[in-house]
């Protein structure tokens, strides 16, 4: 999958709760792995990740299948365009 998206943002931690339920509008603070030539460079912290909800989903490219299961939560990997 890193390999399809070229460049971009792996993200692996969200913060904070920034999400409208009305708008789809979120604002939340994030870390993860810059992404270069499909291969990851170096992890990235302290940033923030803004967008619409509906704009994400309407943009999803691929869709992992190695879902990973917690206590409250599933956590899958897609990608998506800018």
């Amino acid at each position: 999958m890193l390999k399809e998206m070229g460049t971009g943002l792996v993200v692996t931690e969200l913060m904070g709760q920034g999400v409208s339920a009305i708008t789809g509008d979120y604002s939340r603070g994030a870390a993860g792995f810059w992404v270069e030539n499909g291969e990851i460079q170096y992890p990235v912290s302290e940033i923030t990740i803004a967008g619409n909800l509906k704009d994400m989903w309407r943009n999803i490219v691929t869709v992992g299948n190695d879902i990973e299961h917690a206590v409250i939560y599933s956590v899958v990997l897609c990608c998506c365009r800018r």
